[in-house]
């Protein structure tokens, strides 16, 4: 989790997998030199796809804060303050808060991995694609909000500057950024 500064590389557990019994056996040796805790899946294919599942839920719950964000601003209700108060509740609710879509790779492309495979073999994912419109769409709101702004203004010369064109904060990666669509 790039800039993450809770969890490194050290203390997020690895899944690790193989084709083999001798290919595990290395990968989780090798894997146990380095990170403090690893976990075993049965297959590499169970591997891939738990990867997969972790991208897919947090494409999911982004595009859902990014979309509840717009339905509060026409609510006139403050978002991180409703983030916050649900967030007491100690289970069933992750925090996510909204933002300008979605960047790099794990979000708004692997997803989209498993929602290929799965309408290959005859089942359509709907949430993902869902998910992926919505993402999409919130980068364009984001865009027509500014425009609006600008064109509020009386001096039709004014500048913008941009900063943090990065995906998200403490990285230096731009792959996909919204920011950079903005």
């Amino acid at each position: 989790n790039p800039g993450d500064k809770k969890y490194d590389f050290q203390n997020t557990p690895k899944v690790v997998s193989g084709i083999g019994k001798n290919s595990l056996d290395i990968c989780k040796s090798v894997y146990q030199l380095i990170v403090k805790k690893t976990k075993v899946a049965e297959s590499i294919r169970i591997a891939e796809a738990s990867k997969l599942f972790e991208n897919i839920y947090r494409s999911i719950n982004i595009a859902l804060i990014n979309e509840l964000k717009i339905a509060c601003k026409y609510l006139k209700l403050n978002t991180h303050s409703i983030i916050d108060i649900a967030g007491t509740k100690p289970f069933g609710y992750t925090k996510f808060y909204p933002g300008p879509g979605i960047g790099g790779h794990c979000i708004p492309i692997d997803p989209l991995y498993f929602s290929w495979i799965s309408e290959k073999k005859g089942f359509n994912v709907k949430f993902i694609e869902l998910s992926a419109r919505i993402n999409k769409f919130r980068t364009k709101w984001i865009i027509s909000e500014i425009k609006k702004i600008i064109l509020k203004q009386k001096n039709q010369n004014n500048r913008i500057l941009l900063m943090g064109m990065a995906y998200k904060k403490n990285i230096e990666d731009t792959r996909e950024s919204a920011s950079i669509k903005i």
